[in-house]
């Protein structure tokens, strides 16, 4: 798929040493969104599109850059494992998680 799109497979190696040394010169005070937002979207860099801004692209529209699906499960477990409930077993722990994350009945037999 990128090489229909124009996209130069063997420059995206020595292309992404740039961009992290771009990156780490111009553009540390940025968050992630911000970054991207910037080299994705802003003169000169949508002028001049490299081939690593492309996999980065598709890469964003793949993966959430967000930390939050990763915190919930460990609120939760927060919530549910306290000093009043350390004696819960893992199967417990997990069963309990598994309703507050989905809302809903667990089904199978407790």
């Amino acid at each position: 798929m990128l090489e229909i799109k124009g996209c130069c497979i063997p420059a995206i190696a020595p292309q992404w040493v740039s961009l992290r040394i771009l990156v780490s010169t111009q553009f540390k005070d940025k968050s992630y969104e911000d970054l991207w937002a910037i080299l994705l979207t802003k003169a000169p860099y949508k002028e001049h599109p490299l081939d690593v801004l492309l996999l980065v692209e598709i890469l964003l529209l793949v993966f959430s850059i967000s930390a939050a699906q990763c915190e919930r499960p460990i609120s939760a477990q927060n919530k549910i494992k306290n000093d009043s409930r350390s004696w819960l077993g893992c199967q417990a722990l997990k069963e309990l998680m598994i309703i507050d994350l989905t809302g809903g009945p667990f089904s199978h037999k407790l």
